[in-house]
């Protein structure tokens, strides 16, 4: 069983070139084993010839397909022999020589060799191996063969008879075996069919059991999708391990969902009502989850409201009637009502992200992943059938992009916010449970669906992907082609400024650097710095330069790239320093080529008016993007090496802004740059500009779409013959915020406290309390209520001296 573990270890860890490898050189294995067996039963054969008897004691060796003997290799069995077969009594007599000319031959017992394409057979075994596998289409004809052989045996009597009728048992034990033989055959066949139709699912005739890395990612198709990186399964098997030919069925059928005899089960009960899976790629349910196509899911449909291919979301009378009983359940606010409504609505999205938001909340992520999961599946189930993000549309080079795209509605009660919050917790479900490559393709699957927006804040989630998975060339690719490829370009074309990502946002500006330098790590020599000139640190703020890509090494072009990320976003250093536990006024680390502080270094330009300098029209955008970004990557810029290049390169740009001339050149290309036009500005300025900076936090889209639908308002206070008391804001009828999220805890409590009080989650309606309001709030109150008692004092003694008079004037 050990032998078997460090086995099945060692196989997963391989690439699926070397996995092709370790097949032909294990069927190999088997070719030889096959002819040695074949051998000793030629042996044998011609010693009976020759002798007029045999020794019938040998054992008949089983047959097994290739494909089963590789299993069998792979897992770590160690018997190249097959298992021997029930040994036949001995002959003693001797065979008739007339009558062993009409027998029929003898057929060698060893197992069918299995050739290799294109090989030709050198031996006579090979030959008889040929002949073999033709034994079930020409079954008819041997057959016929065979009795008429018998017939005339039996009319020649004696032992002749005797040894035909032993010859014949002994070849219907032969074609039973080579019967099973052809019947594992054709599961073989099927096999290599279905493995066949899966590479041409792939564009350009890929083949998926090549090798996959991602290093070598095509530079101008930076969202080409794949189909075997959304399986999970395929993703940890090479993580934790699996068999040689367990990997090629992973790659084969992607991974996720059952193996390929489940694929060529008869249709039966179960398989009738599951054919559909065959389509599925984003989750495909295993053996053990007969899930049926649900009904009663939101639905995709075309949308007639541009002129290029592009889907919108809808709701059916299906999902509105289950959303309503949903809407039921969650008022009562009890989980359990919750689960025994899923057990009967067991596909509701709305449902079953809500009951994955408790258990988030609970610390139960097996449970939000396997909801979240179900979630998926149902949305997969009812997307439209020209929905594909294999297939590229548009009309120009310029405009072309995966046919997904989703038209956005800035509706709160549009049921495409429940399909994109199904992906946004499926995302980071799977990159909470370590599949950060198939959460990557994910989140690639999003942007491609909603560019040039981006509501649910993938790009920041991007980069932070792709350095956890370690794909840098996909970074590094994406980050330079993604707007001009997919047209996402400013429309000002006489600008010096290049349409790079890296120029656009801070997150990855940083990201990019930081994968540039991992990818030379062992390589990074800080001496390099010497080389990177002010030309180096412009490319792309003012124009190409032709040696950066030619001239500088691997180490000093990650240099150039990370004093260019702290040239136009300075802003983001200092959260990023927090962030990883620097000392900021601590010593430098000990091989810096500075000694100075990280506190003297931000105290010096370009560091010194990070707060002030900042883009014109989205510099909101970019200090929210640099927050999030400190909080989501900051540990991984903890390591003493990346500590140790981030204060050499810090140190370098001070130096070069200690210098007027060189100090004059930068601020003039850091003004065009706050100055001009940046890609990707519609979702800078309509998404990013409000997005949250808390880890884990939902996009404000989402919040408002789940208190929309989930939460519709209900006029308690008409009910109660309230009238006006209820307070009603003019967006859908929703109770008005009356505090802030960004009020102190413990006045946030008791705010709370008030059933009236209703809380702004996002921020920015209600103005924050604070403690010196409530120090004003409470002086007023005591000044309002001394005026009151004063107030109340007079009227006492007016009323009391009125009430004396009237008392006298009655006596009188």
């Amino acid at each position: 069983d050990n032998n078997n573990n460090n086995n099945n270890t060692s196989t997963s860890t391989m690439s699926a070139k070397q996995l092709r490898k370790l097949r032909e050189l294990e069927v190999r294995k088997v070719q030889e084993s096959i002819k040695a067996l074949g051998a000793s039963v030629d042996e044998e054969d011609d010693d009976d010839d020759d002798e007029g008897s045999e020794d019938d004691d040998a054992p008949v060796p089983v047959r097994k397909s290739v494909f089963a003997k590789l299993n069998s290799s792979s897992g770590g069995s160690s018997s190249s022999s097959s298992a021997p077969s029930t040994p036949r009594k001995e002959q003693s007599q001797e065979v008739d020589p007339t009558a062993q000319q009409g027998a029929p031959q003898k057929r060698p017992r060893g197992p069918r060799k299995k050739a290799k394409k294109g090989a030709a057979a050198t031996d006579d075994v090979a030959a008889n191996a040929g002949q073999q596998q033709q034994t079930k289409s020409k079954g008819g004809k041997d057959k016929d063969k065979s009795n008429s052989k018998k017939a005339a045996s039996k009319r020649k009597g004696g032992t002749a008879g005797e040894a035909n009728d032993d010859n014949n048992k002994a070849n219907d034990n032969d074609e039973e075996a080579e019967e099973e033989e052809d019947e594992i055959d054709e599961d073989d066949l099927l096999l290599e069919q279905s493995m066949q139709e899966v590479r041409n699912e792939f564009e350009g005739g890929e083949d998926p059991l090549a090798d996959t890395n991602d290093q070598k990612t095509t530079s101008n198709r930076p969202l080409a999708l794949r189909r075997a990186h959304f399986s999970y399964e395929h993703e940890r098997r090479q993580a934790i391990g699996g068999g040689a030919a367990a990997a090629v069925l992973a790659a084969a059928t992607g991974g996720n969902g059952p193996t390929m005899r489940r694929m060529i089960q008869a249709r039966g009960g179960v398989q009738g009502r599951t054919a559909h899976h065959r389509r599925l790629y984003l989750v495909t349910p295993t053996s053990e989850e007969p899930w049926p196509k649900p009904h009663d899911c939101i639905s995709m449909g075309l949308s007639t409201r541009s002129e290029e291919v592009s889907f919108d979301i809808r709701d059916t009378p299906e999902s509105v009637k289950s959303l309503e009983q949903l809407q039921d359940c969650i008022l009562a606010q009890d989980p359990n009502q919750l689960q025994n409504f899923l057990q009967k609505q067991p596909f509701c999205v709305d449902g079953l992200l809500t009951l994955a938001d408790y258990h988030r909340g609970q610390g139960s992520h097996e449970q939000v992943f396997q909801l979240c999961r179900r979630a998926v599946y149902a949305l997969e189930c009812n997307f439209h059938s020209s929905f594909s993000p294999f297939v590229e549309t548009g009309g120009r080079n310029n405009s072309r992009r995966p046919r997904v795209k989703i038209q956005i509605n800035d509706d709160d009660a549009w049921p495409g916010w429940s399909w994109f919050r199904a992906f946004w917790m499926y995302i980071h479900a799977l990159a909470g449970q370590g599949m950060q490559r198939t959460a990557l393709e994910c989140c690639r699957l999003l942007l491609a669906c909603s560019l040039p927006r981006d509501p649910i804040y993938m790009l920041p989630l991007f980069d932070y992907l792709c350095l956890r998975s370690r794909q840098y060339a996909l970074l590094l690719s994406t980050a330079k082609h993604l707007p001009g490829e997919y047209g996402l370009a400013p429309e000002v074309e006489s600008t010096a400024i290049q349409p790079w990502l890296d120029l656009a946002v801070p997150n990855v500006a940083y990201s990019v650097a930081l994968a540039t330098y991992l990818t030379v790590a062992n390589e990074l020599d800080l001496t390099t710095l010497n080389e990177v000139s002010i030309d180096h640190i412009l490319h792309g703020l003012t124009g190409l330069n032709s040696s950066f890509d030619d001239e500088l090494s691997p180490s000093a072009r990650a240099h150039a790239l990370l004093i260019r990320a702290m040239l136009i976003f300075p802003l983001a250093l200092r959260p990023l320093l927090d962030e990883a536990n620097v000392a900021i006024y601590g010593a430098p680390p000990r091989k810096s080529p500075s000694k100075t502080t990280w506190g003297d270094l931000l105290a010096q330009p370009p560091f010194a008016d990070a707060v002030s300098f900042r883009h014109e029209e989205h510099g909101v955008a970019h200090g929210r993007l640099a927050m999030l970004y400190a909080k989501r990557c900051g540990p991984l810029w903890r390591a003493d090496n990346v500590h140790l290049w981030l204060h050499a390169c810090a140190s370098r740009i001070t130096s070069l802004f200690a210098s007027s001339a060189f100090a004059s050149e930068l601020g003039a290309a850091r003004k065009q740059w706050s100055e001009g036009p940046l890609c990707i500005a519609e979702a800078l300025s309509k998404d990013y500009a409000s997005m949250p900076v808390e880890e884990g936090q939902l996009p404000n889209a989402i919040e408002k779409s789940v208190q929309a639908r989930l939460h519709p308002p209900r006029n308690f206070g008409s009910m109660m013959g309230l009238g006006r008391l209820a307070r009603m804001d003019p967006y859908g009828g929703a109770p008005a915020p009356t505090a802030s999220i960004h009020t102190p805890a413990i006045l946030l409590f008791f705010q709370l406290l008030m059933p009236w009080v209703e809380l702004d989650r996002t921020g920015t309606v209600v103005q924050a309390l604070r403690w010196k309001d409530v120090g004003k709030g409470m002086k007023q109150a005591i000044s309002g209520t001394l005026r009151f008692l004063s107030c109340l004092a007079q009227d006492a003694v007016t009323l009391t001296r009125e009430g004396w008079d009237w008392l006298l004037a009655a006596m009188e």
